[in-house]
């Protein structure tokens, strides 16, 4: 027998009175799952808290999700507890490592990080950077008028220079209105500077290796079978509030824990081209100096560094 629930601590505490010696822990957004193939006759122990929610610190990767999602009888035999295989990381070398959105926020100026992690110079001459805003049903936030199927129309900024192995771009855009922000960036730092604003409500962000400005939503899938678009490199979608803002470009599954107080930063250098997967916020409040250097932006002149030590 299993016996669950949700919150026995709250002012209305949940109350189960069928289980084996303690009750496990439940919620609309997790199932419980047993911890292993010993059965110790108590729920609490012998069941863990499977979370699926997306953007949360324990949602599954797809190949943890591969191991853990519910089978029938047709599965056959199989493994319930067996090591989720290595994602299949893509040949991308030439990555978008971090992306600040700025108005009134923590960070001091919109960014777009660019990272080499090759072993050979890129030469960024006839590549673009292009960034769209979603919608959103909170007022003020620069959103494009539309609906929840709509993004913004896609603005371009045509980038030059050469980024050498290992090593960061910086693209730097407006400056926020915080005349004290936890992450201050100097305001000639950038290696390419231009007034855009990144909106810190729902974005997306493209790499691409063209200059022609891109009209389709999602770049990254442009038809639903999975063709990408002309030039297409690498793609960042995020939004803050589900339900209340929308963003239909994005690799995999969009990144949902956006806000104005971090930037969203890239885990690994390995790209599974699934940007929930692959991001993660790049938190500047209370930081110590040692996180601020090493989450912190960079540009040409920081020279070959490890982003992810």
């Amino acid at each position: 027998m299993v016996g669950a629930v949700n919150n026995p601590s709250a002012v209305l505490p949940d109350h189960i009175f069928g289980y084996e010696t303690a009750p496990a822990r439940n919620s609309a957004s997790e199932a419980v799952r047993r911890a292993d193939l010993t059965d110790t006759d108590d729920n609490s122990a012998d069941f863990i808290a499977a979370r699926y929610a997306l953007g949360s610190n324990e949602t599954f990767t797809n190949e943890m999700l591969e191991v853990r999602k519910p089978r029938n009888s047709s599965a056959g035999s199989w493994e319930p507890f067996a090591e989720p295989a290595p994602p299949v990381l893509s040949n991308n070398t030439l990555l978008i490592l971090q992306i600040g959105a700025a108005t009134d926020g923590n960070i001091s100026h919109s960014f777009i990080e660019l990272y080499n992690n090759s072993n050979n110079p890129i030469s960024l001459n006839g590549y673009s950077l292009q960034y769209a805003a979603g919608f959103s049903t909170n007022a003020g936030n620069g959103a494009p008028n539309g609906n929840i199927t709509t993004d913004g129309d896609w603005n371009k900024i045509d980038l030059s220079g050469t980024i050498s192995p290992h090593s960061s771009f910086l693209v730097l855009g407006k400056k926020g209105t915080n005349a004290s922000p936890a992450l201050s960036i100097a305001d000639n730092s950038g290696d390419i500077k231009q007034e855009f604003v990144i909106n810190n409500r729902c974005f997306k962000v493209a790499l691409i290796s063209n200059t022609t400005l891109l009209t389709v939503q999602n770049p990254f899938n442009v038809d639903g079978n999975g063709t990408k678009a002309a030039g297409y490199i690498d793609m960042v979608g995020a939004l803050n509030t589900t339900g209340t803002d929308y963003i239909q470009g994005y690799e995999g599954t969009q990144i949902t824990n956006l806000n104005k107080q971090t930037g969203q930063r890239r885990k690994t250098i390995g790209d599974t081209d699934n940007n929930a997967a692959d991001f993660e916020r790049a938190v500047y409040d209370d930081a110590t100096a040692e996180q601020k250097e090493l989450r912190s932006p960079k540009n040409l002149a920081y020279g070959e560094w490890n982003p992810v030590p």
